[in-house]
């Protein structure tokens, strides 16, 4: 029987500053969480708080992703970009 891999929230949160193209300072303005407590916890150098962890959790949650157009967008710019070479 196959173990199913469960996503932990450090992975979800990279992925999300990556597909946004948002930086650690930014999410620590945004969720007022000091950029070197967030930079700590994302390389697994610590945990956060409670707080800090629901302020994590209220980010993801939040209107701060891309739409999907939006997204696709994106792709087709760096698609058009990378074939230009």
């Amino acid at each position: 029987m196959e173990q199913e891999k469960a996503l932990d929230i450090r992975e979800i949160t990279k992925a999300f500053l990556d597909v946004n193209r948002w930086s650690i300072s930014d999410m620590a303005f945004l969720t007022n969480i000091p950029r070197s407590t967030l930079s700590e916890w994302l390389s697994d150098k610590r945990e956060l708080s409670t707080r800090h962890m629901r302020c994590v959790r209220d980010f993801l949650g939040g209107n701060y992703v891309k739409d999907a157009s939006a997204v696709c967008s994106d792709l087709l710019i760096k698609r058009g970009t990378d074939n230009e070479d």
